[in-house]
């Protein structure tokens, strides 16, 4: 049955492939196939190599017959291309070979071989000599160029952008003329609305990724010359642009016409005139601008010639006022540099050089223009104009009668020397009793500067996730602080710039804050277990960065604040540390030791501790506060977060409902309780803390509040007896009181919290202690 395969698959090939697909009738030697994208032709060679490979088999075929065994050759532009189009491709020989004679591809021998014995190696078009020394019976030639690839009639193979615009001008006018363009008698209106032309290629592979990435697409190479749109149909032409420039400034009559070039980009980005703006292209693109009858014309320098003169004569009738002189030789530049904006570098800054290699003298020139063009343009563009500084080294100097008015400064005239003409090109004429004229040498191959194959760099497009992101509820860290509102800190890997946090309560959301750098954010390794304050502890904590690094402190840095970090606690709150060392071990975490809990009033979250995975984030100038009033503390909002750039509720935001109750407000625990009879009553004293102004070791602290009052609650065990307020920081636990609590004496210890109380979010964090009496 394995050698009936193949016949199946030829008769099932026979019956379905298209006409232009199958090999012709009759005795030729060579078959070509030329077709476009689509048209089937790495399928008809696949084919027919497979028939020929086989072709011992069908005995009844002749042609095939008389060269088995096969040995066939098969030619790509590249080995690569051998194997990923004409070997392995969905098209390729091993896609249609039939079951049980599918060809095995050795590729340390770049040859394909067939369970019947037939072989066929690959070749490379780069490496010809690779396939001398061969006795083949058939070969496959494979070129991923089409037709379209071919130059057309009378190209010289220079890429010429305009060509492609000036088609679709033509035939814009050609359909935009009624003549052309009758009206329907079914509808009333043309038979092609002339303002709804649109244009658009088959190829829709973004630009300049396409032809940048060659690594990706292998006809990266067929962009230079070929049809495509993108790159080429939004450039200027030099002489629409040119136009656009003198209509600014107020000239409307402007002839552009003969100008030849196109730019991609013109920057103006400050007041000018209209000389300041067209001077430089005129420079750098080699036109004139000539008055003449009330308007402007633009004329390329290697125009036509209006006039042909014999220099003998001319000296005649000159009576020697006839001169032509050569520019000194030092004067001459040897290299030229042109400052531009590479088109194919996104837009950056670039300088392109011309140097005469024998040149001698060692002057250079350069200029810049504020155009966008690609770095092969530019180097053609410097190249021709410092060919033409050694042209015009060549002076001309005579004299016409009055009646020769038709000469005007930038016309070009042929002056025919000992029968060979030469061009030159008047400079500016002086009036008089006869026309005086200064003329400069003009070689018009100079100007045709064909620009080199531009390669194009693939822009880094980021391309952004929802950033990470926490919305964190602090104590007050510093004086100038908002402590109402909370704090937000984002990182993503690649950073957008900046990342945006939005609020709302069931309707749009609104702008709450920014994160201007990514913060340095990670989680903790070891866990973080519960632990007082005010005191430092050299038990080691390892945690992962996301980004960032950090670095150790002095002690002194350390108590100024320095190092600080915010971790979330099991208790679901923000406990505020510090560390003076850390250590980057070789697994990539940091260790920090040296550590101070419960910062900033966060002895509760100290105590609570935190679980290994807790989110990290140090406390930087990258971790911002978002907008957030006091009055909107309790209340549920959802919160999103991403990308500056876009906008809430897309894919690159990540949203939460969260509740803030503007910590930064609530009054930190008092400190010191103490207890202490007084004959039978028991009078409870604490000291205050305060959340602003606390950093001066001279005096009491402010109070920070609108005014002093605190909550007491004494408890019998766990269970609270008694709730008072004070306006003090002491409460005299009275003996009526006591006995009414307790029914007599307390016993050798009382246990009570106090919390101060603000006028803006009540009671604040509570002191609690059980003291001995």
């Amino acid at each position: 049955m394995r050698r009936l395969y193949p016949e199946l698959a030829a008769k099932f090939w026979e019956i379905n492939a298209h006409e232009h697909q199958k090999e012709p009738d009759g005795d030729w030697t060579t078959w070509l196939l030329i077709g476009g994208r689509g048209a089937g032709k790495t399928r008809a060679g696949a084919e027919w190599i497979r028939h020929i490979a086989h072709a011992h088999i069908a005995n009844d075929n002749r042609k095939a017959a008389a060269i088995a065994p096969a040995a066939i050759a098969l030619v790509a532009e590249t080995y690569a291309d051998a194997r990923e189009v004409m070997i392995e491709g969905p098209s390729g020989i091993r896609a249609v070979s039939a079951p049980g004679s599918v060809p095995t591809f050795e590729a340390s021998r770049r040859r394909l071989v067939w369970p019947d014995g037939a072989v066929a190696y690959t070749f490379s078009a780069e490496d010809p000599d690779g396939i001398r020394g061969y006795q083949f019976s058939a070969a496959w030639s494979d070129d991923d160029k089409s037709s379209e690839s071919a130059l057309p009639h009378f190209s010289s193979g220079v890429r010429d952008d305009m060509a492609q615009r000036r088609f679709l001008e033509a035939q814009g006018a050609y359909w935009s003329d009624a003549a052309n363009n009758p009206v329907s008698s079914v509808y009333g209106g043309p038979m092609i609305d002339a303002a709804r032309r649109y244009v658009y290629a088959w190829d829709a592979r973004p630009f300049p990724e396409f032809p940048a990435r060659s690594d990706v697409w292998g006809d990266a190479a067929n962009w230079e010359k070929g049809h495509w749109l993108n790159g080429r149909l939004a450039r200027a032409p030099l002489g629409l642009l040119v136009a656009a420039l003198a209509k600014e400034a107020g000239f409307e009559a402007v002839e552009t016409g003969a100008l030849q070039g196109a730019v991609t980009g013109y920057v103006v980005d400050r007041p000018l005139s209209a000389r300041e703006t067209i001077d430089p292209l005129a420079d750098v693109y080699q036109f004139d601008v000539v008055e003449a009858g009330g308007s402007l014309r633009f004329q390329p320098r290697h125009g036509e010639p209006v006039m042909a003169l014999d220099a003998g004569a001319l000296a005649e009738r000159n009576d020697g006022a006839f001169s032509l002189s050569l520019a000194q030789e030092a004067d001459l530049p040897a290299a030229f540099r042109l400052g531009f904006f590479d088109e194919a570098e996104d837009f950056a800054p670039a300088v392109a050089e011309a140097r005469d290699p024998g040149a001698r003298q060692a002057r250079e020139a350069g200029a810049d223009i504020a155009a966008v063009i690609s770095a092969a343009e530019a180097q053609a563009r410097a190249r021709s104009i410092l060919a033409d500084a050694h042209v015009m080294r060549e002076r001309l100097a005579f004299s016409l009668p009055p009646s020769a008015l038709r000469i005007e400064p930038g016309d070009a005239i042929n002056l025919n020397d000992l029968g060979t003409d030469r061009r030159y090109r008047v400079l500016e004429i002086e009036d008089g009793a006869a026309r005086e004229c200064s003329l400069v040498r003009v070689a018009p191959a100079v100007y045709d500067a064909p620009a080199a194959s531009a390669p194009f760099s693939a822009p880094d497009v980021a391309v952004y996730a929802p950033p990470v992101w926490e919305l964190m509820d602090l104590p007050l860290l510093n004086d100038g602080d908002d402590p109402a509102a909370p704090w937000f800190a984002a990182f993503s890997d690649p950073w957008p710039g900046g990342a945006a946090l939005y609020r709302s309560a069931g309707g749009a959301p609104s702008l709450s804050g920014i994160a201007p750098a990514h913060a340095v954010m990670g989680r903790l390794e070891t866990a973080l277990p519960p632990a007082g304050s005010g005191r430092r502890t050299w038990r080691a904590l390892d945690i992962r960065l996301s980004y960032g690094t950090l670095s150790s402190k002095e002690a002194a840095d350390l108590f100024a604040g320095a190092n600080a970090f915010a971790v979330k606690s099991d208790d679901g709150g923000w406990q505020v540390c510090q560390f003076q060392n850390a250590e980057l071990l070789e697994s990539g975490a940091w260790r920090l030791s040296g550590l101070l809990r419960g910062q900033a009033g966060t002895e509760a979250e100290a105590l609570a501790g935190a679980s290994a995975g807790a989110r990290f984030v140090l406390l930087t100038q990258a971790v911002t506060q978002a907008s957030f009033s006091a009055a909107q503390r309790g209340l549920s909002f959802e919160w999103q977060a991403g990308p500056e750039t876009d906008l809430p509720d897309t894919d690159n935001f990540t949203s939460r409902d969260l509740v803030m109750t503007a910590r930064g407000l609530m009054p930190l625990s008092p400190v010191h309780l103490r207890a202490a009879r007084e004959g039978d009553d028991i009078r409870l004293s604490w000291i205050r803390r305060t959340r602003t102004g606390g950093d001066s070791w001279e005096g009491e602290v402010p109070l920070g509040e609108l005014s002093e009052r605190y909550r007491v609650t004494i408890f019998d065990g766990e269970t609270p007896v008694r709730t008072a307020e004070t306006t003090a920081p002491e409460y005299a636990y009275e003996a009526a009181a006591i006995l009414a609590d307790f029914g007599g004496d307390p016993g050798e210890a009382l246990s009570f919290s106090v919390a101060q109380i603000s006028d803006a979010v009540g009671a604040g964090a509570e002191g609690t202690a059980s003291v001995a009496l």
